[in-house]
């Protein structure tokens, strides 16, 4: 009997281990994408070799990275509803230098529930996504240095209009992106959820959508340093909608671009209703020909804001 016991413990450890995911891994796109996504443990980094990866509803787990190799760009491309979904068990993932192409198929190349955290997408580009580049809930989203475009089908007033990115998180910042997804409706949207408040969007440029951005649920929204070009297509070039309470507008840059404000929204330091001249280092402005006499910037709830200082 123990003669027995013995072979069969030897025939266990020698019997072949399946291969598994250290800690850091480089696979290339020959590679199954999904399963070496599935075998990630929190803490994990994956790097990802240049080409092209089929993949679908890709899940990292928390505090994971996956990453291009240097100098390489990774396509990332699939068919069904998202190529990565993001929940309570998947915080802190970063995504940096990919590329996430729906190839007009993907509804929505990221996707975030009501519970992601702190998901940090930089360096790459969102593209081509069937409703919008983006469809992104919970709290504490890093957005940085991508260009999202092309994302969108649908606009304008069906109900199901699609954007460059749907954002309804909160405590979030979106810093350096390159918007312009002129077959949607809003290149991006601050709106719906559970009270999307408290975020920062800076230093982005935005071109030729539909309805331009839209800050439209939550409070205390900060729109400054962005450049809006030939926003609001469909919309009289009414590019920059703000009525989120106790947002505000500083020192952007209106290029063929107008702004409509209502409510507790302030404008480079201007209150609420309120008369004043915006900030003289960085003013939020049009881009027009400098008019005969300067005038003040009128903050009248419920009206539209020409900015026309030079």
């Amino acid at each position: 009997m123990r003669t027995i016991m013995v072979w069969g413990l030897l025939a266990l450890l020698l019997m072949p281990v399946p291969p598994s995911f250290a800690a850091s891994q480089t696979i290339g796109p020959g590679q199954d994408l999904g399963h070496a996504v599935s075998q990630m443990q929190p803490g994990d980094t994956l790097t990802l070799e240049g080409g092209t990866y089929q993949a679908a509803n890709l899940a990292p787990p928390a505090g994971s990275t996956i990453q291009a190799a240097p100098g390489a760009q990774p396509i990332i491309t699939g068919s069904q509803d998202t190529l990565f979904t993001f929940d309570g068990s998947s915080q802190r993932v970063t995504l940096n230098g990919l590329t996430l192409d729906g190839g007009g198929q993907v509804a929505f190349p990221a996707y975030g529930t009501p519970e992601a955290s702190g998901v940090t997408i930089e360096n790459g580009a969102i593209l081509n996504g069937r409703h919008s580049g983006g469809l992104l809930g919970g709290s504490h989203w890093t957005i940085a240095n991508n260009d999202i475009k092309h994302n969108g089908t649908m606009c304008c007033a069906t109900h199901n209009d699609d954007h460059g990115l749907y954002f309804s998180a909160s405590d979030s910042t979106i810093t350096g992106n390159r918007f312009e997804n002129p077959d949607a409706c809003n290149n991006l949207q601050i709106y719906g959820g559970s009270n999307p408040s408290n975020n920062l969007v800076e230093n982005n440029t935005f071109a030729n959508s539909k309805c331009g951005v839209a800050l439209t649920s939550g409070s205390n929204q900060t729109f400054r340093n962005n450049t809006l070009t030939n926003e609001g297509t469909a919309n009289g070039n009414v590019g920059l909608y703000a009525v989120a309470d106790g947002s505000h507008i500083e020192g952007n840059k209106l290029e063929g671009t107008t702004m409509y404000t209502d409510g507790n929204v302030s404008v480079d330091g201007g209150g609420a209703g309120a008369s004043g001249q915006p900030s003289t280092a960085r003013p939020t402005r049009t881009a027009q020909a400098p008019p005969a006499t300067t005038r003040p910037l009128t903050q009248i709830p419920g009206t539209l804001r020409v900015l026309d200082f030079p």
